[in-house]
Parts: structure tokens; C-alpha cells; sequence
């Protein structure tokens, strides 16, 4: 949903999108979906002085093509990491078992033996 407004010769863009995310946990691989929403405001100027600005978006015809901005928007605004819960516990680092739904009994203390040297100085 876009609207732009005109107050005093300002234009104002505001741009409010939802649709649901499909894809995959980035910690332990399972499939889920997620409702997205988001909420975008720009300012529209015909020309710009100067050095290009982030905070200003220049239409010299008065046109926008909006399917652009949005899509830049709504990338810009992704999460780094997907995860299918806030506390997901990911994969076990020995076994690859998924922690959400089981423990496993892969011995946890065991060490790099690249590191059992910096081991032996906390002895």
C-alpha cells in the first residue's frame, strides 16, 4: 500500500507492505513461515544539489517506479539471520541432532586438541 502526500511542496512517500516469509531456520534447517510487516517513508525531491543523498529519493519526470524502491526497501530491512523461534537451540556441533526436539548424549567437554595446550595453563 503506497501514498503520497503534498503538504507546502514537500512530498512524502509512506509505504506499508506485509506478506509471509518462507524459508528455512538458519540454525537448525527447519522449514517455517513468518508474517512481515513493514512500514517505509521517503521524500521525494525533483532534483537533488549536489552529492546524492540517502534521505532524499530524486524524480526529475515525476515518476517513480515503486516496485524497485520496494523491493530495495524490504531487502534493506531483512533480518541477517532467519530463525524459526527467538530460543531455537540449532543443531548439536558432534552429532548434527536437532536440540529443539531432542538431547542428545554427545559428550559436551570435549576439547579442540589444537587447544589442549592453552588448557593446560588454566591447570
Amino acid at each position: 500500500h503506497a501514498v503520497a502526500e503534498n503538504r507546502a511542496g514537500l512530498v512524502k512517500l509512506y509505504l506499508d507492505t506485509s506478506f509471509v516469509y518462507h524459508g528455512c531456520c538458519d540454525r537448525c534447517g527447519d522449514e517455517f513461515e513468518r508474517s512481515i510487516t513493514n512500514h517505509f517513508e521517503h521524500i521525494l525531491v525533483l532534483t537533488l544539489s549536489g552529492d546524492s543523498d540517502d534521505e532524499y529519493i530524486e524524480t526529475p519526470d515525476y515518476e517513480l517506479e515503486l516496485d524497485e524502491l520496494v523491493t530495495a526497501d524490504i531487502i534493506l530491512d531483512m533480518p541477517s539471520k532467519f530463525l524459526c523461534k527467538d530460543d531455537c537451540k540449532g543443531l548439536c556441533a558432534v552429532c548434527g541432532k536437532n536440540l529443539n526436539n531432542d538431547k542428545c548424549s554427545c559428550n559436551k567437554d570435549r576439547t579442540d586438541p589444537r587447544l589442549e595446550v592453552l588448557k593446560q595453563l588454566l591447570n
